[in-house]
């Protein structure tokens, strides 16, 4: 994998308001290009031995590879849950001046 890889970055969150808080520092520190947020998921898993359930939201981030590190030490620093997810899938194709705007999006210096 290239450090330039666009990739999808998956992070669910207990609620809405954590979701665009955790999307809005990710955003200013350019550690992603976009953060998409789809309210209302209802997670099914397994924890502590049995299967639970919970209502989160999820967050899609677009970033790099190289960014990768950067964003899943920040995300778990301020994320709620023991063990939050953190899921990278990489992109092996896109529509190139997407791509191109993701990449020009996290290389710039956060404000």
């Amino acid at each position: 994998m290239s450090r330039q890889d666009v990739l999808i970055v998956l992070v669910t969150c207990p609620n809405v308001a954590s979701a665009r808080r955790m999307a809005k520092a990710l955003l200013a520190k350019r550690l992603v290009a976009c953060a998409n947020l789809l309210p209302g998921m209802d997670s099914w898993f397994w924890w502590e031995g049995k299967i639970d359930h919970s209502r989160e939201a999820l967050l899609m981030l677009k970033t790099v590879a190289a960014k990768f590190d950067a964003l899943r030490r920040s995300v778990v620093a301020q994320h709620p849950y023991q063990v939050p997810e953190v899921l990278a899938v990489v992109s092996s194709h896109g529509h190139r001046p997407y791509v191109s705007w993701v990449r020009s999006s996290v290389r710039q210096r956060p404000r």
